[in-house]
């Protein structure tokens, strides 16, 4: 009775989660890449108008790391964890600059670690058989 495999239908709570921080990685990475957060000559300007288009190498780098475990399915513990740390070290390193706006990915990619692998349905009882 090892683990249970989800069928096609189904979608283990996991790969949901790692799908919505996909989203959020996203998400982020293009508040980052064009929010008028930082210092210009005309005022505030985004990361790619301050820097150039080598910004967006810069912000695809979180977002390659998300993409991995939603490639990769079905995504094992190593590989989730390895994520999550990997997306919370880029928020905690760019927290100077843009990594705040990769927390809620960061949290997400925690989340990914506890949640279960795979689609449990509930118990059957006896009212269900009538």
């Amino acid at each position: 009775m090892g683990e249970e495999t989800p069928t096609p239908r189904e979608t283990s709570p996991r790969a949901i989660i790692h799908v919505v921080t996909l989203g959020l990685t996203v998400a982020a990475s293009a508040i980052a890449l064009l929010a008028p957060v930082f210092p210009g000559e005309d005022g505030t300007v985004s990361l790619l108008a301050a820097t150039g288009p080598t910004a967006i190498l810069l912000v695809l780098a979180p977002v390659a790391v998300a993409l991995m475990p939603v490639l990769l399915r079905p995504a094992g513990p190593v590989l989730t964890i390895a994520v999550a740390v990997l997306l919370n070290i880029w928020a905690l390193l760019a927290s100077g600059g843009i990594g705040m706006v990769y927390m809620p990915a960061g949290v997400g990619a925690i989340a990914a670690i506890f949640a279960p692998p795979v689609h449990r349905s509930r118990p059957r009882t006896r009212n269900d058989e009538a």
